[in-house]
């Protein structure tokens, strides 16, 4: 039956401009845009195989990791094809820190082009939650020699460098970088969070600047309440309790219920000598997240 069909073959029959928009938006770094249309998709075509492994590893990007092992365990469930199949299943694994699985069950040599790839990426991932970083670093430069656009590819390879040789050449590998890829708030975060491991904190700001602004205006974006929160964090490192407050307040206007923001605001209050106010903020923050003993340390 047509049904059928596009079960097992994944295809989007009445979805296929819907499915490109969110692919597109995904490989930009839109992972919000990508998963709206991806999960509109798949309301519509429950069935659409295809679709729910892309939207798995939309929420793996968005670090979503209990949404996208759902979408995996449907597409398996529909009888979608092993190796469509196996790539959101080995992101969502490397996601989830099960690195040992990833090296068993994620063999790149099984598969072909895009598969390759990510199967790569998966197994360099999986390398450095097992600290060989050596190893990690020669994965991900067969990834990015095979797809010098992969961003995760990219960022594998700058995390491993850093580990083996330091923060300035994994500085010479984020440079690198195509102009698509710098356009992507996630690069920036990761040049940002090398710079700040690195105790540079002037760069690492500069960073999560120009990944707030690769984020754009959406104030409720994932990227940007991410890239508000990173440079609110390193403003306060850096004793610049101003700029801190303020960047926050931004990130509060974003994520006003978010007991990790209330958080943050309470610390910046707090190194700004306003305890009452830090009371209160950790007060909701321990409210909200009982089971959060940062906070109830703040506090």
């Amino acid at each position: 039956t047509p049904a059928a069909e596009q079960r097992l073959t994944g295809g989007a029959r009445k979805g296929d401009a819907l499915y490109a928009r969110a692919e597109q938006a995904l490989a930009s770094g839109n992972v919000r845009a990508a998963v709206i249309d991806l999960q509109n998709l798949v309301k519509e075509e429950p069935d659409n195989v295809k679709a729910r492994t892309l939207l798995a590893m939309a929420f793996v990007q968005g670090g979503n990791v209990p949404a996208a092992s759902i979408e995996v365990q449907k597409a398996k469930d529909l009888g979608g094809s092993p190796e469509l199949v196996l790539v959101a299943e080995c992101a969502v694994l490397a996601a989830k820190g099960e690195s040992d699985e990833v090296l068993t069950k994620c063999n790149p040599d099984l598969v072909k082009g895009d598969a390759k790839v990510q199967l790569q990426i998966s197994q360099g991932q999986a390398l450095l939650g097992l600290e060989r970083a050596a190893d990690a670093k020669v994965i991900f430069q067969a990834a990015l020699s095979a797809k010098p656009d992969s961003l995760n590819a990219l960022v594998g390879l700058a995390v491993a460098v850093y580990e083996t040789d330091g923060l300035p050449a994994a500085r010479k590998v984020l440079d690198q970088a195509p102009e698509a890829v710098r356009k992507q708030p996630a690069y920036w975060m990761t040049v940002g969070s090398l710079n700040s491991e690195g105790s540079d904190l002037v760069a690492a700001e500069q960073a999560y600047q120009s990944a707030v602004a690769a984020a754009g205006p959406e104030k409720e974006s994932t990227e940007r309440i991410m890239a508000l929160g990173a440079l609110a964090e390193i403003q306060m490192m850096a004793g610049k309790v101003d700029e801190a407050a303020a960047t926050s307040a931004e990130l509060m206007k974003a994520a006003p219920n978010n007991p990790r923001v209330k958080q943050l605001r309470g610390q910046i209050a707090a190194a700004g000598g306003d305890y009452e106010q830090a009371k209160t903020l950790l007060e909701e923050a321990v409210a909200a997240a009982p089971d959060n003993p940062e906070a109830r340390l703040l506090l």
